[in-house]
């Protein structure tokens, strides 16, 4: 049981201001306890509220932060897919004319990496 959720928890008996309030829920006279002036179940009821949002705002930062990492890695991925292809392109020369016929998916790539370090990349379309 968490402290705000014991009715006799000291935190509710300790007044940290003397004299009768009134509670912020309810409006009962209460005595000030480290919870401020609330009485015990409206206080549950605040804090319960409060964790509930806590815990809805922790997965949906949670949720964007997978978001935001799938957006970069797609992002790294299409930088190096443009840069695979401008490889091709320099290696042909610059200049490639393709018809509207011809444009279409390549079916399958290989890399190979080789022992000197150098990287050789084939599209079979």
């Amino acid at each position: 049981m968490l402290a705000y959720q014991d009715p006799n928890h000291e935190s509710y008996h300790k007044s940290r201001r003397p004299g009768r309030h009134h509670c912020l829920g309810c409006k009962k006279p209460v005595p000030y306890s480290a919870w401020g002036p609330w009485c015990h179940p409206c206080n549950v009821k605040r804090l319960d509220q409060i964790s509930s949002f806590l815990e809805d705002f922790t997965a949906k930062a949670k949720f964007d932060a997978a978001v935001r990492e799938a957006v970069s890695f797609n992002s790294a991925l299409i930088e190096d897919l443009l840069n695979e292809r401008n490889a091709i392109l320099r290696a042909a020369g610059g200049k490639v004319t393709a018809t509207k016929e011809q444009r279409r998916p390549a079916s399958h790539w290989s890399h190979q990496s080789h022992e000197d370090g150098s990287e050789t990349y084939q599209i079979d379309l």
